[in-house]
């Protein structure tokens, strides 16, 4: 693999015998309406922790992220190691620590380590599936304990197996009893190849966060009411028409970033599990002639990174950024749904 196929996926990021006696209470969950029928046998309390642990449990420990991904029609792998300590308040600190696929020249690595290091939030946020509402969760995807309790890092685990609706994705996680911390995913294709994973090596849930360096967002975020945008943002943005079956918008924030003090509308769409994120910066000057482009022109440049598609440019004379896991025509609609 090269350096720009590595660095490229990182810059996109864009989380899964040992059978005991202890017993734990499982529930089902009905069919939802409209035809999507999802039916559970998970511990719904453990189901709850899972969405808390980001922001309320304190927690560190090394971890292994492989990927196996695609960029331009060749199949990559990377695998590498990173630390990460939570506080239990929301504070959390991310650091890369030692690439192990692809083999690159120490500059190359350190490179690649330091475009994690400040994209931080986004993988930590962001790049691993996790249950982030219980109950749109359990509407769109499906969910089965394998009945017992099972050892990892000498810790008491679930194991639950994670399906969607039709042909797609499966995950299998492992999750911690007493912190609702994924310690282990693993997600596979259709055809039961893995995509991706991640394994704790180690774990503390009572960590020493003396020397911890929490991470501070370089952008200016706050939340955004879409019934007075245009004062907040100065200008009325524009968001997705049409969304993918059983997402719906989760947040809106007025984001500003510090390179060219751009405003911008950031819109998040859940379905309980996964995420994408649709981002409206506003109208746009009349870009300079370059390359046989017309200063009318619009350039949308569509990029695929794993299991994530990009949409970078401008559309419609509008600054537009969006990502979604997926495909390009899946993006392509939710960009055109936007703004035609």
């Amino acid at each position: 693999m090269t350096l720009r196929a590595v660095v490229a996926f990182a810059l996109s990021a864009l989380a899964f015998p040992w059978i005991s006696g202890c017993e734990r209470s499982v529930v089902a969950t009905e069919p939802t309406a409209g035809g999507i029928a999802k039916a559970s046998t998970i511990d719904q309390a453990l189901l709850q922790k899972i969405v808390d642990a980001p922001d309320h449990v304190a927690w560190s420990g090394r971890r292994r992220f492989e990927s196996h991904f695609v960029v331009q029609g060749q199949p990559q792998t990377l695998v590498y190691e990173e630390t990460l300590t939570t506080d239990g308040a929301g504070r959390f600190e991310l650091k890369p620590e030692d690439l192990l696929v692809p083999t690159l020249s120490t500059n190359e690595e350190a490179l690649f380590l330091l475009s994690q290091s400040r994209r931080a939030e986004l993988l930590f946020r962001r790049r691993d599936p996790t249950v982030r509402h219980a109950q749109l969760f359990l509407q769109n995807y499906s969910a089965f304990d394998s009945g017992g309790v099972v050892q990892l890092l000498g810790r008491d685990c679930a194991h639950w197996t994670v399906t969607g609706s039709g042909n797609s994705n499966t995950w299998e996680l492992w999750i911690d009893l007493a912190t609702g911390v994924i310690l282990k995913f693993e997600e596979h294709d259709p055809a039961q190849t893995l995509v991706a994973s991640v394994e704790y090596l180690d774990f503390d849930d009572t960590p020493d966060t003396a020397n911890a360096v929490w991470f501070v967002s370089p952008l200016q975020e706050s939340p955004l009411d879409l019934n007075q945008a245009q004062a907040q943002l100065g200008f009325e943005p524009v968001k997705p028409k049409l969304l993918p079956l059983g997402f719906r918008l989760d947040r809106a924030e007025r984001v500003v970033e510090p390179v060219d003090n751009r405003t911008w509308a950031r819109f998040t769409y859940s379905d309980g599990w996964n995420e994408f994120v649709f981002m409206d910066g506003g109208p746009m000057d009349q870009p300079q002639i370059a390359q046989g482009i017309s200063p009318n022109a619009d350039v949308l440049r569509f990029a695929e990174v794993g299991s994530w598609m990009l949409a970078d440019g401008r559309a419609d004379s509008r600054r537009i950024l969006a990502a979604v896991r997926g495909n390009s025509g899946l993006l392509k609609l939710l960009v055109e749904s936007a703004l035609y």
